[in-house]
Formats: C-alpha cells, sequence, structure tokens
C-alpha cells in the first residue's frame, strides 16, 4: 500500500513498504522551477532514498515540463543516482514523457551515471514497470 512521503507543488512521492518501492513524479508545474528548486527536490528524494532503502525505484516524468540542462545531469549523478547506489537500490524504472528533448534530457541524465549496481528500464506506464520489479516481464 502507496504511503505519501511528500508533496508540493512540484512533485510527490510515496513509499510502498510491503513491496520496497520507492515512487516520485513530477507534476506540470516543474515548467517553472529554477535550476536551484529542481536542485532542491532531487536533494529531498535523494535523502527520502537514503531514509527508506527502497529496493526499487519508480521515476514518472510523464507531466514533467522541465529540460534538465547539463549541469543538473551532473547533479542528478551526484546525489540521486549516488543514493540508489548507496542503499543497494536494484531497479530503477523510468516512466517515459511523451515529449522528444524532455525524455532525451531524462535519457542524457541516466547515461550520465558513472557506477550503479541497478538496472534501468523505461516505461509508458506504472503497471509495467511493477511487473517488471517482481520479474514478470
Amino acid at each position: 500500500m502507496k504511503e505519501s512521503v511528500f508533496e508540493n507543488e512540484f512533485i510527490s512521492s510515496f513509499i510502498d513498504s510491503s513491496k520496497r518501492i520507492y515512487y516520485y513524479h513530477w507534476k506540470r508545474a516543474n515548467r517553472t522551477m529554477t535550476p536551484e528548486q529542481y536542485q532542491a527536490e532531487i536533494t529531498r528524494q535523494a535523502n527520502s532514498i537514503l531514509h527508506y532503502h527502497p529496493q526499487f525505484v519508480l521515476v514518472d516524468f510523464r507531466a514533467s515540463d522541465f529540460i534538465i540542462d547539463p549541469d543538473l545531469q551532473e547533479f542528478v549523478t551526484q546525489s540521486l543516482f549516488q543514493s540508489l547506489s548507496q542503499v543497494g537500490t536494484q531497479k530503477l524504472a523510468i516512466l517515459q514523457t511523451e515529449d522528444y528533448v524532455l525524455q532525451l534530457s531524462v535519457i542524457q541524465t541516466v547515461d550520465e551515471r558513472k557506477e550503479g549496481k541497478y538496472v534501468v528500464q523505461y516505461f509508458s506506464n506504472p503497471e509495467e514497470a511493477e511487473h517488471w520489479f517482481e520479474g514478470k516481464n
């Protein structure tokens, strides 16, 4: 059962402790974020991952309107992806946006990760991602 961890105008996050899945999804309002606000949100997610130690993480970009520039891509690598590695997350599922430029910025960010023992896969809906977490491809 999902429990809310945090919510504001840009993002909402949940944990399903029984399935060890941490979810967060970007809201359409994130298009108005400054780079500093984006860093604050990524830091919040990284800290939550350190707190909850999820086995699986699902990031939903379907409503996102924020393009992750190269400087922020490096920040994500150093904070969020480092937290995933540190707690032993096994799988990172990403729900794709339909916007090509936005999706490209997400892919470039994921490709920036220097290390990580977790596997990354892209999906179009959360059900596919959860089946993948359960090993039901």
